[in-house]
């Protein structure tokens, strides 16, 4: 799971928010109510291009091309993390930044770089990501950051929070300089700092019980649906049938039948 560092918000899927300008994408939040291991808060960290800097086991180090895809259980079919330029026709709902969706092409808009908070780029590249680690999700097409701010997203699961892609960069030549002096930023920092607003979390489970994968829900035919019908009119005896034929009188109210 994947939490902002200045929400606390957990990065969540919603599949009944269609957005109408792509072809099949859908809406992302971070809800800041405890979600827990559920089908639209879990992704999974894939390997993004087939490039030079791909890990060779199955870790995920800094400076590494990944996708983020959901789970499986969302769909029938895998949704990547995407995002792409801002246009007149794709563009976040409220803070009009760069939008961000649940997209089902796995095209370059949907391949991301991780980086570290702390320190250059380059120093901490190949190194593996550690969980609870601050670090900051780059998208590859258009090199800015994914982003989570106070912005109020209502939805059908309550008032959760608008995910965007911006970097918040410090521009303020005093405040480099400031972070130089307390030692938080070096002259040989190749990135501008960024705002909390841009730091992510990767979040495992602590308990064994709670790191079980989730499970698809059981489905539900109409013959199933006919088979119990009927063994609930048994058990009710021949009354049931007779309740039930008066309530279908009573909702047939132009008396079509």
């Amino acid at each position: 799971m994947l939490k902002n560092a200045l929400t606390s918000g957990w990065l969540v899927f919603d599949m009944s928010d269609r957005i109408t300008a792509h072809d099949e994408a859908y809406a992302v939040t971070t809800s800041v109510k405890a979600v827990g291991a559920c089908a639209r808060s879990i992704v999974y960290l894939m390997p993004g291009t087939a490039s030079t800097n791909a890990s060779t086991d199955d870790l995920i180090r800094y400076g590494q091309e990944i996708r983020i895809q959901s789970n499986e259980h969302i769909c029938n079919k895998p949704l990547y993390l995407s995002s792409q330029p801002i246009s007149p026709l794709a563009f976040a709902r409220f803070s009009r930044n760069q939008e961000v969706c649940l997209h089902c092409k796995s095209n370059y808009n949907t391949v991301w770089k991780i980086w570290s908070t702390s320190g250059p780029r380059k120093a901490k590249a190949g190194q593996p990501v550690l969980a609870s680690d601050k670090v900051v999700l780059e998208h590859c097409a258009t090199t800015q950051l994914l982003s989570n701010d106070r912005i109020a997203y209502r939805n059908d699961f309550g008032n959760e929070l608008e995910v965007s892609c911006m970097s918040a960069a410090t521009k303020h030549k005093t405040q480099m300089l400031a972070g130089e002096y307390n030692g938080d930023r070096v002259r040989e920092n190749d990135n501008k700092g960024v705002n909390d607003k841009n730091y992510w979390s990767i979040e495992l489970s602590s308990d064994p019980v709670a790191a079980a994968p989730v499970e698809a829900p059981p489905r539900y035919d109409g013959a199933q649906m006919i088979q119990d019908i009927k063994e609930t009119l048994k058990q009710r005896g021949a009354m049931a049938i007779r309740g039930i034929s008066r309530v279908f009188r009573i909702l047939d109210d132009n008396r079509n039948r």
